[in-house]
């Protein structure tokens, strides 16, 4: 599965940077909001929801009206709050550098509206990783951070053009395939609440 997605993301990468490169159909991206999201797995019984931060940029390549590419680059927060395991209750916290990679349906409603959805793979590369605010990487957390983390981003939204730009909000759901510490099956599961500023490139 995660060579599967390797692949998709590496096919997805040439197609958009190629078309990219005849700056035509092409939008650069603010993006910012906030992440909630959990843990499951094995090692958890229970886990509450906990909020977090996402502020990146992105670069979209519109192959036609409807359709096109959509790499990504953000920071953001994940986790949860008094995850229940078989040794303790604890909270944790994970931040990441993410390179997401979509592909992009857009659907135009009249006027200055459209509706769009979007689907793909991540790739996360873990900033820090704490539970209940002692660094993962003391060896005395019970869990040592894996470096990276594989996703798959689904999402929808609804976007305005406003003068020269384009105002977006969406919401986004990220399923883990991967497992965020070393030698436990601990996966996230994360909602995101995304407002875009974007600019076409005409």
């Amino acid at each position: 599965m995660k060579a599967l997605l390797r692949a998709g993301l590496v096919l997805a990468t040439v197609a958009c940077l190629a078309g990219s490169a005849r700056a035509q159909n092409v939008e650069l991206g603010l993006v910012g909001g906030a992440t909630y999201s959990t843990l499951s797995g094995d090692f958890v019984e229970s886990a509450d929801w906990k909020w977090g931060g996402y502020l990146g940029g992105y670069l979209r390549y519109m192959i036609n009206d409807y359709l096109g590419f959509a790499v990504n680059a953000a920071w953001l927060g994940k986790g949860a709050n008094n995850v229940v395991t078989p040794a303790d209750t604890v909270d944790v916290s994970l931040t990441y550098f993410e390179l997401p990679l979509t592909l992009n349906v857009a659907f135009p409603l009249g006027g200055d509206w459209y509706a769009g959805a979007y689907a793909g793979g991540a790739l996360g590369f873990q900033l820090s990783c704490s539970v209940s605010e002692t660094d993962c990487a003391s060896g005395t957390t019970g869990g040592i951070g894996k470096g990276s983390e594989w996703t798959i981003p689904v999402g929808a939204g609804v976007g305005r053009r406003v003068g020269e730009v384009i105002v977006a909000l969406d919401a986004r759901y990220a399923f883990g395939l991967s497992d965020v510490f070393q030698d436990v099956n601990v996966r996230t599961r994360t909602w995101n609440l995304l407002l875009r500023v974007i600019f076409p490139i005409d």
